[in-house]
């Protein structure tokens, strides 16, 4: 109620400093430090340290009552103002246990829009070495029954601001649990409008997290555990900025840290939640209007060098009109010696690396969106089990990355599991159905065919390449649907003794799809491709393959397995689909050591031989949909072999259209 207090020395304000373990105990039945008033129209509190607020040694530090409130161990609230400004951390813990049945800090509950609550530092919020940090309760029981709590919470226009050129949290051999347990639990990091469970009248606005220090970041783990029952970041119609170069979230240390994100909550029984690293949302329903959301960074997302990491639902998903961007020449998550595991949660769709998409924002129309200046992945030696692929950009959503040439994923080393759920892609870009236009391309009968015009992705280099690294259970590579790509490099590029097998076509297009490539699409160097069921393209629902240049270039003795179906296949839609390809089907880059095996029974009851090639014509299609020049190049005594019942092309329908030139 309008309080001031200022604090001139040094030292912690509240020192807890015990000789041996356990030997400080302090128990708080409420908030164990709170600046609020105590009614409304009272004036809010001040507190100003030039030293930490708390510092505690073999302490056990407890607030609130897990089974019974949501009591906070730091609370700001009703537009107090906490500011300290020595360049230690606020709160520093060593070889001690802080249990709060609310958050380790809650800004919140601002008097107004114009009289926000404040946490404004100049060092580290919190510093753990061997300590347990726990923030799970029983959750709130009004006016809806919700999961509590997280370990950090930023919300109701509430600010918080530091410029310290380090992590804002540090964590060294600590135990830091956020969930789930049998109480519940919540995000690690929240930044939030309003919560689930805040009372009525009280405001909702977007709050806000600025890290200005050149050098800061949000989170840096030594070993030990992080876990939490949703997401490790959670932003929430508000903003999260910093302008550190460095990673906003680095995993290290000799063993690296175990990171579980999501499970059971068992206030709304849930089976497992979407846990995720990143949790960005402006509209929590599709298509309707709500604060922006964004998190913009100077640098990375994430660095890990050792650890695991496990998240229920997508590593990152940016939903409904949000907006994630990053300055970072390097990529947006870079994995070394780290495992990563993506998607254990039932729920249908998710178990990407990233999501994008959905429409938000102030008018309900904004599409979600991430600008990088970098790749999205960069792995090595870190073994990788991503269930919905690597990335999935629903209709109107969209991936830049600003010129980069770099490849959209690099994967070094290792053998990983992606996209092994059922209807899963490696990569799934899908555009709106209505985004469409006619095209200079006729199928065929001479109908001109109306293409897609969105773009999901615009990137300039190759879309993955893997080397020496084995990628198994892929569902297909990539599926494009509705949607536009105009690729300059290869979209899959496997090299040095690499192996790539997908169960279905390594690359569909479907519903008025529209690939324009400078070949090849497909690059192998001493690697193989193994299509267990389909094709290697397949191009249907009146869509365009246009490449200038080659389909497939195999080299240093690389193998490629097509063992139920044809090279390339086209059926029709309402119109046909189109192939054109300037250059070869395949083309050999040695003379020898490279070997295509085709293996189907398209051939069974006849086939047309045609420019060499053994064609399947089914459902009214004929030989004059077909032209093919030259389609094999520099065979010399590489090895093409075909079942004596097998196509290497299948047409189907009488208006699609085949063009290959072999210049």
């Amino acid at each position: 109620d309008g309080a001031t207090v200022t604090g001139t020395g040094t030292g912690a304000f509240l020192d807890l400093a015990g000789t041996a373990p356990g030997k400080i105990v302090v128990n708080a039945s409420g908030n164990f430090v709170s600046l609020f008033t105590t009614a409304s129209g009272k004036p809010a509190p001040t507190l100003t340290l030039a030293g930490p607020l708390v510092s505690g040694q073999n302490a056990i530090v407890t607030s609130g009552d897990p089974s019974s409130n949501t009591n906070t161990n730091v609370l700001v609230a009703d537009g107090a103002e906490l500011a300290a400004t020595s360049t230690a951390a606020l709160m520093s813990f060593t070889d001690s246990t802080v249990t709060s049945a609310g958050n380790i800090l809650a800004a919140r509950r601002s008097a107004s829009i114009s009289a926000p609550t404040k946490v404004t530092l100049s060092g580290q919020l919190l510093v753990g070495s061997g300590s347990t940090f726990n923030t799970t309760s029983q959750g709130f029981s009004s006016p809806t029954p919700a999961a509590c709590c997280n370990g950090f919470s930023i919300s109701q226009g509430a600010q918080l601001t530091s410029s310290v050129a380090a992590p804002l949290i540090q964590l060294t051999g600590s135990i830091f649990n956020s969930g789930p347990d049998a109480n519940s639990g919540g995000n690690f990091f929240g930044v939030y409008d309003t919560f689930t469970g805040a009372p009525s009248g009280e405001l909702v606005a977007p709050a806000s997290v600025s890290l200005t220090g050149a050098g800061g970041s949000l989170l840096s783990v030594t070993d030990g555990s992080l876990s939490a029952l949703y997401a490790l970041l959670s932003v929430s119609r508000s903003d999260f900025t910093s302008s550190g170069t460095g990673p906003l979230i680095t995993f290290g240390g000799s063993t690296g840290p175990a990171v579980t994100l999501g499970g059971f909550d068992p206030i709304a029984e849930v089976t497992t939640t979407g846990g995720r690293l990143l949790s960005l949302v402006s509209s929590p329903t599709a298509g309707t209007a709500a604060s922006p959301a964004s998190v913009s960074l100077a640098g990375q997302l994430l660095s890990s060098t050792k650890g695991s990491i496990t998240a229920t639902g997508e590593l990152v998903g940016v939903f409904n009109g949000a907006a994630l961007s990053s300055a970072a020449t390097s990529p947006l998550l870079s994995l070394a010696t780290t495992s990563l595991t993506t998607g254990t949660s039932p729920f249908s769709g998710g178990g990407q690396l990233l999501y994008v998409g959905g429409q938000g924002s102030t008018s309900g129309t904004t599409f979600a969106s991430v600008s990088l200046h970098g790749p999205v992945l960069g792995a090595s030696s870190s073994p990788l089990d991503l269930r919905g692929g690597l990335i999935y950009v629903a209709p109107g959503g969209q991936l830049t990355t600003n010129g980069n040439t770099d490849p959209l994923f690099s994967i070094t080393g290792g053998a990983h599991s992606i996209a092994t759920l059922s209807g899963s892609a490696v990569g799934r870009l899908v555009g709106r159905t209505s985004a469409t236009a006619l095209d200079t391309e006729t199928d065929h009968e001479g109908t001109q065919l109306t293409l897609a015009t969105d773009l999901p992705v615009i990137h300039e280099g190759i879309g993955l390449e893997m080397t020496g690294a084995t990628v198994s259970g892929a569902q297909k590579a990539l599926i494009l649907d509705s949607a536009l790509i105009d690729a300059s490099a290869p979209l899959l590029h496997l090299k040095a003794a690499s192996g790539f097998t997908t169960a279905l076509d390594a690359l569909n297009l479907q519903n008025k799809a529209k690939f324009e490539s400078f070949g090849p699409i497909v690059k192998l160097d001493g690697s193989t491709l193994t299509v267990t069921s389909g094709a290697v393209v397949n191009v249907s629902g009146g869509s365009l393959l246009r490449v200038t240049g080659d389909l497939i270039l195999m080299t240093n003795g690389s193998t490629l397995n097509v063992l139920s179906g044809p090279v390339l296949s086209l059926t029709d839609g309402s119109v046909g689909s189109v192939v054109n390809i300037s250059g070869a089907l395949i083309a050999f880059g040695t003379s020898s050591g490279n070997t295509v095996s085709v293996t189907n029974t398209l051939c069974a009851a006849g086939c047309s031989t045609i420019g060499g090639l053994k064609v399947s014509l089914l459902g009214g299609a004929t030989a004059g949909q077909v032209s093919i020049t030259n389609p094999i190049k520099n065979q010399g005594t590489n090895t093409f072999s075909v079942s004596a019942t097998g196509a290497v092309i299948s047409v189907n329908g009488p208006k699609s259209k085949l063009t290959i030139s072999g210049f």
